[in-house]
């Protein structure tokens, strides 16, 4: 396994003639838990989709997973990205389906269509018991049968957890994953994914804006901050690392700095 799960090398990105991120270089090692920072539209769910082939970038290199993205053909994207799980503020799940179904989602970017029909369909017991597995582990498994619309929030977050378990994810991408939780709520959402994640050897990078979340001890070990600075007309300029250090370096100065103007 390469040290490192994700790497940019001077990479860009441009969408039309708009160029959201410049000239980045970083690397991210393999099971490493990152939180990515920055005012909303700085680009860090733009930076999360260049490490999967969502976006190409239009200059400098991206490698993830021990792949290089931009050599990759349609298939090999598919195979990559269902290497990576993950967890959204909106959970990416579907309300009128049961919790089961939404987990087996999870694993049918491995699979051929008819297999993902088959399993989706008539979930063997097999399946079924594996998912109660994963379930147990994001201590909901008697909600295994119900509809996800159903549960609270906080559950069904748990359920975007365990679809990303049930993937056998290297990697779990989480884009602002508590954003719609009340504190305690977040908290243990947090909590559960990075402790998963940490004894899974997962590489984890979540975007966050509660800095009382990133600085919480135990969650992260590096934080890094995108800026987009604005222009003297005021149009926003392309993103850039302002930061990349430790949770306990990011003090309230550090903080003013990559949110202010």
């Amino acid at each position: 396994m390469s040290l490192n799960a994700f790497e940019l090398h001077q990479a860009s990105l441009r969408f039309g003639s708009n160029v959201v991120l410049r000239d980045i270089t970083l690397s991210i090692r393999t099971g490493q838990s990152v939180a990515l920072i920055g005012r909303s539209g700085c680009g860090k769910t733009s930076l999360l989709k260049l490490f999967n082939g969502v976006n190409q970038a239009c200059e400098g290199r991206v490698c993830a997973l021990g792949q290089e993205v931009d050599s990759l053909n349609e298939a090999s994207l598919k195979l990559l990205r269902s290497r990576i799980g993950f967890v959204l503020q909106n959970h990416g799940l579907i309300g009128n389906l049961s919790v089961l179904r939404n987990v087996l989602a999870g694993a049918y970017g491995r699979q051929s269509f008819w297999g993902a029909l088959r399993d989706f369909f008539i979930p063997s017991m097999e399946l079924q018991q594996a998912v109660l597995d994963v379930l147990a582990k994001v201590s909901i498994p008697e909600k295994l049968f119900e509809r996800l619309d159903s549960l609270s929030l906080g559950q069904q977050q748990r359920v975007a957890i365990a679809r990303a378990l049930f993937q056998n994810a290297e990697a779990v991408f989480a884009d602002e994953p508590v954003a719609s939780l009340d504190p305690v709520t977040a908290h243990e959402i947090l909590a559960l994914l990075t402790s998963i994640c940490r004894s899974q050897n997962a590489t984890l990078i979540a975007s966050l804006h509660d800095l009382d979340l990133v600085r919480h001890p135990g969650y992260f070990e590096r934080v890094i901050a995108l800026k987009a600075p604005r222009g003297p007309d005021g149009q926003r300029l392309p993103a850039e690392v302002v930061f990349d250090g430790s949770p306990a370096d990011l003090s309230d100065e550090v903080a003013n700095t990559i949110y202010g103007r």
